[in-house]
């Protein structure tokens, strides 16, 4: 069997055409159809940079930059409105309920 470095290195000097059989005839190999899935991947990404450059446009940040740049740090952005209120909701019924319990005892003369 061969090593990563060997089928990486192999499935990159395929052509297209070539690369897209080899992962049809090893569909039932998951490790093998990985690295084809990648190098097609990394060739696609590769000629939309250069599609890109010859437009004189810039190729879009990687996708953990554009998920980064959107993510915003804060209770309001973290927790939506709904999970927000849930827990407000439920934190105001364990208050009275605490209230409500407290009188009872003292109410009841429960030696609290």
């Amino acid at each position: 069997m061969m090593n990563i470095q060997d089928i990486t290195s192999r499935l990159a000097m395929m052509p297209d055409q070539q690369l897209t059989q080899y992962a049809a005839m090893n569909r039932t190999d998951p490790y093998v159809l990985s690295l084809a899935m990648s190098e097609h991947n990394r060739r696609k990404q590769m000629r939309t940079a250069a599609q890109g450059a010859m437009m004189g446009q810039t190729p879009p940040p990687p996708v953990v930059d554009q998920l980064l740049q959107q993510m915003e740090f804060g209770v309001d952005t973290v927790i939506p409105d709904t999970l927000w209120n849930m827990y407000k909701n439920t934190l105001d019924d364990f208050l009275l309920a605490r209230e409500e319990l407290t009188k009872y005892l003292q109410d009841n003369d429960a030696g609290y």
